[in-house]
């Protein structure tokens, strides 16, 4: 009995690695929505351009229509039911259609600053030259001197 009880406070313990719905609606989305609608929603995404793919941050909503759009798919765009159930789907368009429009934002929530790398390397700086020494000059030799 102890030992159950142990065992049942040691996995109580342990942090939960449940993503919370924003989380989780912003993975999927980057995971199956972000190459045509960009990162955010902004209609900046990799194949934006080609496809056609609106900006859909603060504009969609999580109504019948727009799940089974998402699920079916429509002209250019694929439909995900293999990849997203409907809860998924559900999550995915709530989270978009709370972005801000332009800035692809949830309210409250601060841009991301920029990873910091390594700074950019600067080219090799250039061997020293040695000195020029005018032709003719007797201190310039090897072993010469100005005395003679």
């Amino acid at each position: 009995m102890l030992l159950v009880l142990v065992a049942g406070l040691a996995l109580a313990a342990k942090p939960s690695k449940i993503k919370d719905p924003d989380t989780w609606a912003a993975d999927l989305w980057a995971a199956n929505c972000r190459h045509c609608h960009g990162p955010r929603g902004l209609g900046d995404g990799a194949l934006t351009g080609a496809l056609g793919a609106p900006a859909l941050a603060g504009v969609v909503r999580d109504d019948d229509a727009t799940v089974a759009l998402v699920q079916d798919g429509r002209g250019t765009m694929p439909g995900f039911r293999e990849l997203l159930n409907r809860g998924d789907t559900i999550r995915v368009l709530d989270w978009m259609g709370r972005l801000d429009p332009e800035t692809g934002l949830l309210p409250g929530e601060k841009p991301k600053q920029p990873a910091e790398g390594p700074a950019t390397p600067r080219p090799p700086e250039a061997p020293p030259r040695p000195p020029t020494v005018p032709a003719g000059d007797p201190a310039a030799a090897p072993g010469g001197s100005e005395e003679g």
